[in-house]
This record gives C-alpha cells, structure tokens and sequence, in this order.
C-alpha cells in the first residue's frame, strides 16, 4: 500500500526585536539607577548647602549623602569646628527617617519644576487659604544624629558649669575630686561602661486624632539616657510640622532621666578616687548639685531633693513633669511672679514607680561660679574658695544668648567709635567673656597633674617638641592628652620621664 507523501508545514516567522518582558525589567532597571542618582545628588546638594553656609563661621565638611532601604535620608561625617578649634561639633551620620519610600518620593518629586515649589513654599508661609504643604503627611518624622561628638565650653559665658554630652547625663561629675566631665575615654577605660557612642534623636510622633507628642532624646547606650517630651494638641496630627491653627497648643512637658549603669559607675569610681565610702560621695553630690543649681537660681525643697537623692543613690528612672496653662488664661499668667507662674504649672516629680509628689523649688538670685577655679566644683567648694556673690540681673540663658549673638555678628573693622553722647545714653553692653587666661605652668607632680584633667594643656618633650591638646589621663609613668584631628579625636601617650615642661592655656586659649 503506497503511503501518501506528507509535506511539512513552513516555520513560522519568529517575531524581531526585544521581548516584551526583558523591555520591562530594563525600563525599571533604568528608572532605579536615575532615582539612584537623582536622591543622591539631591542629599549631596542639600549637605553641600549647609557646609557653605556653616563656613562662613566655622570649618565645616562632610563625607556624602546615603539613603537606606527603607527609605531613610542621611548625611555621613558632617564636622563643623571653630577656627580655634575650641568649639566642635560632629556627628558620624545624620538620618532623616522618613515612613518610606512613597513619602520620599512625594518630598523629591522629580516632576516638580523648582518655579513650583518655590510657589508652594511661598504659599505655604504666607499663610494663604488652600495652600499647600511644604511635607507630605506622616505619622511620625524623626532626624537622627548617630557618634555625637559636641564640645561647646570655650563658647559658655562665664560663671557657668563646664558640661559634657558624652554620658548624656546632668550633673554627671558633681562630687567627683579633680574631674569636670567625663570624655569617653573615662566612660570606657575609667567607669568600666559599655559605652560606643552618643546619639540624639528629635522629632514627633502621633498619638492620637488631634494629639502629637514631640520629643528629644540623648541617649549613650550603656550610661544614660536623657529625654524631653511635649505633648500637643493638634487640628492636624499628619502635618504637624505644617499646621497654623491657632488652636493648636502644648499641654504637657516632661524630662525623663533613665540610668543605664551610669549612676553605679560614676558612684563607685569617684568613691574610689577620693578614698571615701558611698554615704560620704552621697553627701559631696547632693552639696555640689545644690551649688550648680545656684547658678540658675534655683533651691529645691527638702522633699524634692529627697526624691533626686534616691535617683542619684540608685539610678532607675526620674521623671518630671509640668503642666502648661491653657491660653486663655494667658493675661492672668502673665501677672504671676515667677514662683506663682511655677505654682500654676503644678511640677510633679517621681522616681520609678513611687507616687508622684510635688516639684517644689525656691527662686532665688543667680549665683554664678567663680571665673577661675582649679579642679572640680567640689573642690572649689572644699578649699572653701567659692567667694562668688549672687549677681544682680545675671541670668544664664541671657549670657549664653548673648555670646551667640556675639560669635555671629562679629564687630566691623571699617565701623568708627560710637559717639559720646549715643555711648553715655546706652547700658554698657554684654562682655561675653572675660580677657583669655595667661598660659599657666603646672607642676610634674602626680597631684598637680591630676587636679588639671580636663583642662586645656601643652606638653613640652625633653627633644623640644611641644603638642596641645585635652589633659585626660594621669598615670605613674605615663601622661595621656586627647587632642583633635582630621576626622576627629586621638589620644597621644607621653612617657613622663620624657616630660619637660606642661602648660596650662597655651596661648591664652
């Protein structure tokens, strides 16, 4: 049977070109390295901004922009420092955190002309009806400031207490011998904390239809953490940062000190140091906290100084809390005295998880410290050298204000003598701070040596050599200064034998 020939069919044409799906997977590859480098050069521009405006007062850098895969914002190593280097600040990263990338995209609209922002800017701070907002709608928005490193002593006016963000505790050296603050370098190697760094963290938060609680958090894992709260009412929770409403108020404030081995530490070292027991450190704290608050005019009861007494005895958590009048008592609060205006706030203060009492305090005339002084607080108190009076109108934060405005407007050169009338008629202005101290020798002894830590020094070799910097460390045999460098902060160990000479504020500084 003969077997009928087939024919086979043509193959069909294939179809040309890319497939549709490699077309696709290439349009967002494409679309998320141009975000990738639009966000960056975004962030980049924004840091360099800020860098040119800090220079013009300071010198300032940073190392770029990163965002995060969550969509969070940030700056690596920005470091602004005075000319003299005597003020510093640097922070290892800068993140904005933002609820995610459809926010970030709605901030950095690529399709949004700069004629078009500047016009919504515009409208937004003209307070116009229907305008828009200058941040899209959020829950919460946090800036986050991660290695906090912030030395600000040389710019405090005189009579205030030296401070120190690095244990992100208040009061954290009073009663302590020989000692004005703690660096991490103490916290580490001297309290035995496990600290790595200082980080601080401000924004807000919603908690309700119409509540936000706004917030400020300096925390050092493992010695700290220092934390103010304000809770608000607010028309518009989600654009918080962009509401007007005049009804919009702040209700509440709160300032939570929350131990995390610092108090412990601290305790135990400064007993140690000064060869006494932990009532008798007890007492020297309790006296030298009520001589700082001195500065501020500010005596606290007997009752309220008990229950600090407790949190500094034995850490845990403190809390203190104020009530903020409504305003429609603005006119009548604004006749209070300042100990009635206190009173209306009704202070509570408690300690863990012990009943609330009462925050009461005594208002009384500032008494700022002495404007030299060896050693610590307490040992000026011990030497019974504190000679200082209470000062009429002084009031630190108008000196702090006044030495700002002084740094920032710095005095013209081309500008003439005012006139002798105008000068007679006007109040003798601010003196932000005293005439620089002349350079001081300080003796090789262990004590002189010890009594000058924390201060500003100058090591002078037996070959010649001289270098300066923060006197942090004394030791049988060996002499340890921190001092500034590019990028931030090194110890430098001198053999004390090797030691010619060491200088108090070389160079008047």
């Amino acid at each position: 049977m003969a077997k009928r020939p087939s024919r086979r069919l043509p193959r069909a044409e294939r179809a040309s070109g890319i497939p549709l799906g490699l077309k696709i997977v290439g349009a967002v590859v494409g679309a998320l390295i141009g975000m990738h480098f639009y966000l960056m050069h975004q962030i980049n521009q924004f840091a360099d901004s800020l860098v040119r405006t800090a220079e013009m007062v300071s010198n300032a850098s940073h190392r770029g922009g990163y965002y995060t895969w969550d969509g969070n914002l940030g700056i690596r190593r920005l470091r602004f420092e005075s000319p003299d280097g005597g003020a510093l600040f640097t922070a290892a990263e800068i993140e904005l955190d933002t609820p995610g990338w459809w926010w970030v995209l709605q901030l950095a609209n690529p399709l949004e002309s700069r004629t078009d922002r500047l016009r919504r800017a515009f409208s937004a701070f003209g307070g116009s009806e229907g305008r828009s907002d200058l941040l899209p709608a959020t829950d919460q928005l946090y800036v986050r400031l991660r290695g906090l490193e912030l030395e600000v002593n040389t710019l405090l006016p005189t009579g205030l207490p030296d401070i120190s963000f690095a244990s992100a505790a208040p009061f954290e050296t009073a009663g302590c011998s020989n000692v004005r603050y703690f660096v991490p370098l103490n916290l580490e190697r001297d309290l035995g904390l496990a600290y790595s760094r200082t980080d601080l963290s401000l924004g807000y938060r919603t908690a309700g239809p119409d509540r936000v609680v706004v917030d400020m958090d300096l925390n050092a894992p493992g010695s700290m953490s220092t934390r103010f709260e304000m809770d608000w009412r607010s028309s518009r929770p989600n654009h918080f940062l962009d509401s007007s409403d005049a009804n919009d108020r702040p209700l509440t404030m709160r300032w939570i000190l929350e131990d995390q081995g610092f108090i412990g530490a601290r305790n135990r070292w400064c007993a140690q140091q000064a060869d006494i027991d932990a009532d008798e450190f007890q007492r020297r704290h309790i006296t030298t906290v009520r001589r700082l608050l001195e500065v501020f005019g500010v005596q606290l009861s007997p009752e309220s100084e008990a229950v600090y007494s407790g949190f500094a005895a034995k850490g845990g958590k403190l809390t203190l809390e104020l009530t903020l009048p409504a305003p429609a008592d603005a006119k009548q609060f604004a006749a209070y005295s300042a100990a009635e205006r206190w009173a209306a706030m009704d202070p509570k203060i408690w300690h863990n998880n012990e009943p609330r009492s009462s925050f009461s305090v005594d208002l009384v005339r500032a008494r700022p410290l002495p404007k030299a002084y060896g050693g610590s607080v307490y040992d000026l108190l011990a030497r019974q050298e504190d000679n200082a009076a209470a000062a009429a109108g002084f009031s630190p934060i108008a000196s702090i204000g006044a030495q700002l405005s002084h740094l920032s407007q710095p005095p013209s050169a081309a500008a003439g003598p005012p006139a002798a009338a105008e000068a007679s008629e006007k109040p003798k202005p601010f003196a932000a701070r005293p005439p620089p101290p002349k350079p001081t020798p300080i003796a090789l002894d262990s004590a002189s040596l010890i009594a000058a830590i924390g201060e500003r020094v100058a090591v002078e070799t037996i070959d010649g050599r001289s270098r300066i910097g923060v006197l942090t460390e004394v030791d049988p045999k060996v002499l340890t200064i921190q001092m500034n460098v590019s990028g931030g902060k090194a110890s430098l160990n001198f053999t004390r034998s090797r030691i010619r000479a060491v200088t108090a504020n070389p160079d008047g500084r």
